[in-house]
């Protein structure tokens, strides 16, 4: 047991409380095989085995009087495949060898370093690279393996179109998805991390002819396998932060995107995509030296990190048009309202205090001037241009045909529509 000054071996108060955390738990004696009898879709599995010799004299392969060699390996690999066939998530932790690496290449693998204090060489003792393995990639390679085969079955039979839409569960993404699929020759794959975006904003059950898949365009990992597996014809890429306060308070994280315009540019152009449509922003123009703006007579004057990363997007997709003859639109969307947008918005913000009855409170003097317009005229001018290889290799902007509108107005709108007035408060 070694010599301690204080050793806390049995500790009362951590027995009492691992006694009661167990309470309603029941512990098993048995291989770990039998998992596969309990486990089932969404359960957490987490191996740590003995770990595969580094060197046939830095090893301990045994915790019982039986030993873990290499036979014994594979058979906890056949398990960790087979738990993600049914749908589980699963974890193992192993030694960082060729070995283990070359068993589970199919999956992800980390490379991380742990501390050893267990040697008789105490010079030995230290950090050593250790692996973590994750099933991810492999039961998402699963999925689009299905998707695949179901898609090219479709697509043989009607000709059928496929469409990428990132931030498809956001507000205007949300509701092209729904305006696309009810063409019955669309197949609509929708990828969104659902960091600002909401399940419910996506098309209902009724509607086969689309697919969400939660994943990070700015992780090429992820939206690599995807674009890889379905062979897409045409790509909205409208993921992004949104926001006013979110993308204020996360700088960072806004200039993150960049990555994700990138890896959906860079992956279009080595596929079939033949068309890439971008949801850029009125921002760009930054504080507005004409009205109205004009595409491409009025200078963009972008500050602000979410701004300057739709300025940078446009210009990727006019690089990308130029050297490798990508076909790009680009959407300069002003203020879009409509009933699936977030409470965060201005529009959506006042109405729900309004239907309160609370005050709507203004920051400014109340000159201010928006451009709003309605999703459904979004997303119709969006399918109308692209039915219609309407502005190609261009941008447009996609706002009212009203110049502007201060927001006392909007209280004026309001107040026409509810029984119970509401009053705007200047700050």
């Amino acid at each position: 047991m070694g010599s301690y000054k204080n050793p806390n071996i049995c500790d009362y108060s951590v027995i009492l409380s691992a006694s009661q955390a167990l309470q309603s738990v029941n512990i098993l004696n048995v291989s770990y095989k039998e998992v596969l009898k309990y486990a089932s879709k969404d359960d957490l599995v987490y191996f740590d085995p003995p770990y595969f010799p580094l060197t046939q004299t830095a090893s301990f392969t045994s915790y019982s009087e039986f030993e873990f060699l290499e036979k014994e390996q594979i058979e906890l690999f056949e398990i960790f495949k087979n738990l993600s066939k049914i749908g589980c998530n699963v974890i193992q932790s192993n030694s960082d060898t060729e070995f283990i690496k070359n068993l589970y290449k199919d999956f992800e693998i980390k490379e991380i370093f742990a501390n050893r204090f267990i040697n008789s060489k105490g010079s030995d003792r230290g950090k050593i690279s250790e692996v973590i393995i994750k099933n991810l990639d492999f039961q998402l390679k699963i999925k689009l393996e299905k998707d695949q085969i179901k898609i090219v079955k479709i697509r043989g039979k009607q000709g059928m179109k496929t469409y990428l839409v990132t931030g498809g569960a956001g507000n205007v993404g949300g509701a092209l998805v729904e305006k696309l699929v009810q063409d019955k020759t669309n197949f609509v794959v929708v990828v969104d991390d659902l960091s600002t975006g909401f399940l419910s904003k996506l098309p209902s059950s009724e509607h086969e002819n689309w697919k969400f898949i939660k994943a990070d365009v700015n992780d090429y990992r992820e939206i690599s396998a995807i674009m890889l597996a379905y062979n897409f014809h045409y790509v909205y890429h409208f993921a992004a932060v949104v926001g006013v306060l979110r993308t204020q308070e996360n700088p960072v994280r806004v200039l993150n995107d960049i990555s994700g315009i990138k890896h959906i540019l860079n992956l279009a152009k080595n596929s079939s995509v033949k068309h890439v449509f971008f949801s850029s922003s009125s921002e760009v123009y930054g504080e507005p030296v004409e009205l109205p703006q004009h595409e491409h007579r009025t200078p963009l004057n972008s500050r602000v990190p979410y701004a300057v990363v739709k300025n940078v997007g446009e210009s990727f997709l006019k690089s990308y048009n130029q050297e490798y003859g990508l076909t790009f639109t680009i959407f300069r969307f002003f203020n879009t309202y409509g009933p699936n947008q977030s409470t965060d918005f201005v529009v959506s913000r006042f109405l729900s205090l309004a239907l309160k009855g609370e005050d709507i409170t203004i920051y400014g003097d109340g000159s201010q001037t928006r451009t709003f317009t309605y999703i459904d005229d979004n997303v119709d001018t969006i399918v109308t241009i692209m039915n219609n290889k309407l502005l190609e290799n261009d941008v447009i902007n996609i706002g009212s045909d009203k110049l502007s509108l201060k927001f006392p107005d909007v209280r004026v709108l309001i107040n026409r529509n509810l029984s119970q007035k509401c009053r705007v408060t200047l700050v």
